[in-house]
């Protein structure tokens, strides 16, 4: 799920119908279908082809964090779980602000 209140709507299965059908993707996990309150925005996310840089943020759990590496090690043929990468970020003050977030 998204980690800011705003955001939340903006995930639903027509995301996941795009990823599949439009770009061929056979896995799409989803942290809203799995019960867990991990918590993951895009912005906190860089793949380099190689690694998987996770800003660990307001908007980005430890939890989530865990699930991405957890998906990425066990289904992703050219990774394991040290390919996907904690960088922990500072929280940043402000209230629109949003935490430290990543955002590369």
């Amino acid at each position: 799920r998204m980690g800011h209140e705003s955001r939340r709507g903006e995930v639903d299965d027509s995301i996941k119908a795009v990823l599949c059908e439009q770009l061929g993707l056979k896995n799409v996990y989803d942290m809203n279908n799995d019960s867990i309150e991990g918590c993951c925005d895009g912005g906190d996310v860089l793949y380099t082809g190689r690694h998987l840089f996770v800003g660990i943020t307001d908007r980005t759990n430890q939890v989530g964090f865990q699930y991405l590496r957890n998906v990425f090690a066990h289904h992703h043929d050219m990774m394991d779980a040290a390919d996907v990468v904690p960088i922990p970020m500072m929280s940043l003050q402000g209230a629109d602000s949003g935490g430290g977030v990543l955002h590369l």
